[in-house]
């Protein structure tokens, strides 16, 4: 109301002013009463009835309408009410379902997301740590979704994902072939299933003399040595490589016949 006239005198206020339940909001903001008259003195109050001030106008941390009086230099005053909304980003993530190796997780797609907020993803609770591949996870672990609202309010939400290792490798030879040019079983090779990378294959005879060697994972041994056909009988392989998942050195063995 106002009580005496002044020509400049002007009260304006913001309908609503959001903020974050944690960090309450400023109702002494000056975006809160821009547009009002200068040098205006503003006090605070809980109710219409001006009977109840404000303990801390700087800090609101409960939503309700609350009320502003101002006060010129020639005694015009006018009081009006203004609303403080606090609301929290809402992120509800559903853990995605356990993948196996090669296969990644995308957490992107464990919530909805909304138009206003924004997103971010982290290795740690205190998302500090950014995660690059946040679309392509391929790691089991807890992960973080960090959300944030338009009026800068945050929530941290965990995911769990679940990547399965991958089958165990396989290494395994034939025992016997016969290296007759017929086109049937004239050569050996390794079989080799999982991730692993192809180090050296090496054939040695029985008195232990290195006759075959190779670090071609599709390289074949006709059973020569020097150019010139070996004999029948049994042939000791050694296989050298590395478990590129868990990042382990392989070493594999057996024998090999030759029959003519």
């Amino acid at each position: 109301m106002v009580t005496k006239v002044e020509t400049d005198f002007k009260l304006k206020l913001v309908d609503t002013v959001y903020g974050c339940p944690e960090t309450g909001v400023d109702l002494t903001a000056k975006f809160v009463t821009e547009g009002s008259s200068e040098k205006l003195t503003y006090n605070y109050f809980e109710d219409a009835s001006l009977s109840s001030h404000l303990r801390d106008s700087t800090h609101v941390v409960l939503a309700g309408t609350y009320y502003i009086q101002a006060k010129g230099e020639n005694g015009c005053s006018d009081t009006k009410p203004i609303h403080v909304k606090l609301t929290a980003p809402v992120i509800q993530v559903t853990y995605p379902e356990p993948v196996r190796y090669p296969a990644t997780v995308d957490i992107t797609k464990t919530f909805i997301k909304l138009p206003d907020n924004t997103y971010g993803y982290y290795a740690d609770i205190h998302a500090t740590i950014p995660l690059i591949n946040y679309t392509a996870i391929d790691k089991s672990g807890m992960y973080f979704i960090k959300v944030q609202s338009a009026f800068g309010c945050e929530q941290i939400n965990p995911v769990r994902v679940t990547v399965l290792p991958p089958f165990p490798f396989v290494v395994t030879a034939p025992n016997v072939f016969t290296p007759n040019n017929d086109g049937v079983n004239d050569s050996f090779a390794l079989h080799i299933e999982g991730y692993v990378q192809f180090g050296n294959l090496d054939i040695f005879n029985r008195n232990g003399q290195l006759i075959y060697s190779t670090k071609s994972p599709t390289a074949f041994w006709d059973g020569n040595f020097k150019g010139k056909d070996l004999p029948a009988g049994t042939y000791y392989w050694i296989f050298n490589g590395l478990d590129t998942y868990y990042n382990i050195r392989i070493k594999e063995s057996g024998s090999i016949s030759i029959i003519r």
